[in-house]
């Protein structure tokens, strides 16, 4: 049986809410955690912060979700995540591509931005499938550098709350002080490479 999975943007809707809310549960319980619901919905009052999900049509129930800081040029991909149900069934490829066509098609809010060309990411050196993934997908490799300091960096960018600093440095401080590095993916919009694979699709 094939499922058409619809890449939505989120909205302050109470069914988009509900969504966050659920899956932002799921997410923290992973290795190293990410945002709470409340940390996300705070990053989200900044215009320049797009939140994506993929949800079978009818259903609030989120298969995957995007979270990225949209500049006046390029854009941080900030975090991705999928199902644990949903991993290695192409989800993940498919929101990602669905992304790159967002970027390439939309301004953004920012007074004189234009279609974004590039996307910057990181990924743990330990999560070779997600390396795999972004390589497939016609990413390059920019370098290689301790996660603590993008982590403050990426927290920096997204609140002034001296608080959420602290709570990154420390959230991040074993792995650094063990030697725990990330790569560093760099994406460039080409009209003419389709490896990507942008729009909607479906999963079998």
């Amino acid at each position: 049986m094939t499922d058409t999975v619809a890449f939505e943007v989120y909205r302050k809707s109470p069914e988009h809410v509900a969504g966050l809310r659920e899956i932002s549960v799921l997410w923290r319980r992973e290795p190293g955690g990410f945002w709470t619901f409340d940390q996300v919905i705070e990053a989200l009052q900044r215009p320049a912060v797009k939140l994506f999900f993929m949800c079978a049509p009818g259903e609030n129930r989120w298969q995957a979700a995007v979270l990225v800081d949209v500049g006046p040029y390029s854009a941080d991909l900030l975090y991705v995540y999928v199902r644990p149900e949903l991993r290695r069934s192409g989800i993940g490829r498919i929101a990602m591509g669905n992304l790159f066509t967002w970027l390439a098609n939309n301004p953004g809010d920012q007074p004189g931005s234009a279609p974004k060309e590039e996307l910057l990411l990181e990924v743990r050196l330990s999560n070779k499938p997600a390396i795999a993934m972004y390589e497939s997908l016609g990413m390059s490799r920019v370098c290689v550098r301790k996660v603590i300091m993008q982590m403050a960096k990426m927290v920096l960018s997204l609140s002034a709350r001296s608080n959420h600093e602290t709570v990154a440095s420390a959230r991040w401080q074993d792995d650094y002080r063990s030697g725990l590095a990330a790569d560093q993916f760099h994406w460039r919009h080409d009209p003419d490479n389709r490896s990507h694979g942008g729009g909607q699709r479906s999963l079998a």
